[in-house]
């Protein structure tokens, strides 16, 4: 799966909003209006691309878009976890 896709599944499952109003446009913001919820999101998709964001990266995050260009540019990769037999 690409970056991309996978990135907007996991937005979705992550806020519980359908796949079909997230696009690369949408603004995070506008999906939560929590900013702890945000902050989690931001630590929860460091751990699924095994990348680190820093303050400055933080601050210029608004867009879906912008997430996938960032987790592109650091080389992020998708975890994929074993299931436990």
């Amino acid at each position: 799966m690409l970056i991309d896709e996978d990135f907007i599944e996991f937005t979705s499952n992550y806020f519980s909003v359908e796949k079909k109003f997230i696009h690369r446009q949408t603004r995070i913001d506008s999906i939560s209006h929590d900013p702890h919820a945000l902050i989690n999101f931001s630590f929860e998709i460091e751990k699924r691309y095994n990348i680190n964001f820093n303050d400055d990266d933080l601050a210029a995050l608004k867009t879906v878009g912008k997430y996938i260009k960032l987790i592109k540019e650091k080389g992020g990769i998708i975890e994929t976890r074993k299931k436990a037999a």
